[in-house]
């Protein structure tokens, strides 16, 4: 699990993360279909983007990150691909990627006391995340990365 800020519960996190999974999912899923290069490259720096294994090496460890129970601090170019891999998954997608069933799915009655316990505001912001750039928002404080 991405830990990207002290300030939202376990439970917040989670559902970040394992919206994360799914918009990770879908990038790997259509660059797949591609050239490294075409797709996967391009969200990295650029000094990065000729070097084929480290860059999927790369992806594949923060996926793993992200899926995993334990908690991963992102390192300056792990928020690098991060980012970018949001923001491609947003400025790509035709219908804006939407997140509600994602989101929603998650958010049973149990997890939303949870939530409220910790951060009053948490569950509203989470029912008004509905594109992988509204992600961005909740889990980057600052782009100095970039």
């Amino acid at each position: 699990m991405i830990n990207f800020s002290d300030g939202y519960s376990k439970e917040f996190k989670i559902i970040i993360n394992n919206t994360l999974d799914e918009i990770f999912d879908f990038f790997m899923e259509v660059g797949s279909n591609l050239h490294y290069e075409e797709i996967y490259a391009t969200v990295f720096p650029i000094h990065k983007q000729d070097d084929h294994e480290y860059g999927m090496n790369k992806l594949k460890i923060l996926l793993r990150n992200i899926r995993d129970d334990f908690q991963h601090q992102l390192t300056p170019l792990d928020e690098y691909v991060l980012y970018h891999v949001l923001y491609f998954v947003y400025d790509s997608s035709d219908d804006e990627y939407n997140l509600d069933d994602i989101i929603s799915k998650q958010l049973t009655d149990e997890v939303v006391k949870k939530i409220e316990n910790v951060e009053p505001d948490g569950v509203k912001l989470l029912r008004n995340t509905h594109t992988p750039y509204d992600v961005i928002g909740i889990i980057f404080e600052d782009v100095d990365f970039l």
